[in-house]
C-alpha cells in the first residue's frame, strides 16, 4: 500500500540525512566526489574493539529515524587522505543489524563526520515529519496502517519514546565520528587497485581545495574511469552528463546537477557535455589496460561509441570470451556483444533466429546450456572479420562476484 505522499516525500529526505552511514542510507547513488567534499575527515583505519549501544526501547516507530542499536568501534588511524586526526578515534558504524558486519582487526578507508552533526540532521528531521504527520492526522488523509499512529495522542507518544532515543545518542555521540562511506581494503585485493583509490580520493581532495569548476570535475571523473577499481565513479555521472548515444547507468542526484531525464537523450541539452578526444582516448587505453570483466565494461564500450579504436575493439572481444566461460552467463555479456557489434555496423538483434539455428530451424546450442549466445557471437565475429583472441583474465575482485 501507498504511504501518504506528503510524508513518503519527507521520510526520503529523513532517511538521506539522519542515516549517515551507506548501510542506513536510501538508494541514491552518489559518486565518490561528493563523500570526498562531505567528509571532514577521511583515513586509513583498522578496528581494534567494537562494543554495541542501544537506544530505542522495542515499540519505537522506526519512521522517526530514532537510533536503536548503534556498533561503534575505538579505530587507530593508519594513514590520512583528508584533515588532521588523533592517532585514535572513536567511530559510530552505524545501526547494528547484523554483529557480523564489522570485525576486529579489519581495515577500512572512513570518510567521516563528527557524529555531532549526524545527531542534529537526525533531530530536525524529526520534528519535521512530526509537524508533517500531525497535520495529515488532523485532515484525515493518513491511510490505515496498522503500525502507523492513529491519533495525535499515539503520535505524541511515539514522538516522546523518539526523543529520549535521541537525547541518549547525542549524549553518546559527542567526540565520536560517523562514516558518511566506508570501503573495506579487502575490497581491493590487487596493491594497483588500492593505490588508484587512493590517488582518487586525493585528487578530488586537491581540487576541492582550490574550489574546481565543472570542467575540472568532469576531469575527475574521466580519472576515475581510466582505472579499473574506480571506473564506476567515473562512469557514475559521465552516463549522463556527456552527450553519448548510451544508455544511462545508475543515476546521481546531487546539488550541482538538476535531475537527468529517465534516458540521456531526453536530458536538456544545456546540461550536457562532450569528452575531448584526448579525455576519450584516455579512458579507451585505460580500459584496453585494465579491464573488469563486468559491466563497468559495457557502459565504457558505450561511452566509446563513436571512439574508433583497433585495440578497443580487440578488447572488448576478449572481454566478451571471458563472459562467455562465466556460469551463468552474466546479462551484460549479450548486452556487450550487441555494443560491440554496432562498431562494426552490424545489427545483433537481426542474428537473433539466423545464426543460432540449422538449416531446419532447429536452434544450435554451444557449450552448456541452452544458451545460444556463444553461436551469434561466433558467426559474427567470423563474418565481420572480428579477431580471435583468447579470453580476458578476470580480476580477483570479479571472480568472487560471480561466485
Amino acid at each position: 500500500m501507498k504511504k501518504p505522499s506528503a510524508v513518503v516525500s519527507l521520510l526520503v529526505t529523513v532517511a538521506w540525512f539522519a542515516s549517515p552511514s551507506r548501510s542506513e542510507g536510501c538508494g541514491i547513488a552518489l559518486s565518490l566526489w561528493y563523500y570526498v567534499r562531505s567528509a571532514e575527515l577521511i583515513v586509513v583505519g583498522r578496528i581494534d574493539s567494537l562494543e554495541t549501544r542501544g537506544f530505542a526501547p522495542d515499540r519505537v516507530d522506526p519512521l522517526f529515524m530514532a537510533p536503536r542499536r548503534r556498533m561503534s568501534a575505538s579505530l587507530r588511524v593508519l594513514e590520512t587522505w583528508k584533515g588532521s586526526p588523533p592517532s585514535w578515534i572513536q567511530v559510530d558504524l552505524g545501526e547494528a543489524f547484523n554483529e557480523s558486519t564489522h570485525r576486529v582487526g579489519e581495515v577500512l578507508v572512513l570518510f567521516l563526520e563528527r557524529a555531532e552533526t549526524g545527531a542534529s540532521r537526525r533531530s530536525v528531521s524529526q520534528q519535521e515529519y512530526y509537524e508533517v504527520y500531525a497535520r495529515e492526522l488532523m485532515e484525515g488523509s493518513v491511510q490505515d496502517y496498522v503500525d502507523f499512529p492513529h491519533t495525535l495522542a499515539e503520535l505524541d507518544a511515539m514522538r516522546a519514546q523518539a526523543d529520549v532515543s535521541l537525547r541518549e545518542y547525542e549524549s553518546w555521540a559527542v567526540d565520536r565520528w560517523t562514516p558518511t562511506e566506508s570501503l573495506p581494503l579487502d575490497g581491493f585485493p590487487e596493491e594497483s587497485d588500492r593505490e588508484a583509490m587512493e590517488s582518487l580520493v586525493k585528487l578530488a581532495v586537491e581540487l576541492q581545495r582550490d574550489g574546481v569548476e565543472d570542467p575540472d570535475r568532469i576531469e575527475w571523473h574521466v580519472a576515475a574511469a581510466e582505472r579499473r577499481a574506480t571506473r564506476w565513479q567515473g562512469l557514475m555521472e559521465l552516463g549522463w552528463l556527456l552527450d553519448t548515444p548510451q544508455e544511462p547507468v545508475e543515476i546521481n542526484v546531487s546539488e550541482d546537477f538538476s535531475e537527468p531525464a529517465e534516458s540521456a537523450s531526453e536530458a536538456p541539452v544545456a546540461e550536457k557535455t562532450r569528452l575531448t578526444d584526448e579525455q576519450l582516448g584516455r579512458i579507451a587505453a585505460g580500459f584496453v589496460r585494465e579491464p573488469a570483466v563486468d559491466d563497468s565494461d559495457l557502459t565504457t564500450l558505450r561511452l566509446l561509441a563513436d571512439y574508433p579504436d583497433v585495440e578497443v575493439d580487440r578488447t572488448a572481444a576478449s572481454i566478451i570470451e571471458a563472459g562467455l566461460l562465466l556460469r551463468p552467463i552474466p546479462d551484460w555479456v549479450l548486452k556487450m556483444v550487441d555494443v560491440a557489434l554496432r562498431r562494426y555496423g552490424d545489427d545483433f538483434s537481426a542474428r537473433i533466429g539466423r545464426d543460432d539455428r540449422d538449416p531446419r530451424g532447429r536452434p544450435i546450442h554451444t557449450g552448456e546450456g541452452e544458451n545460444t549466445l556463444p553461436t551469434i557471437w561466433e558467426v559474427a565475429r567470423r563474418e565481420l572479420g572480428i579477431p580471435a583472441v583468447a579470453p580476458a583474465q578476470v580480476p580477483a575482485q570479479a571472480r568472487e562476484d560471480v561466485e
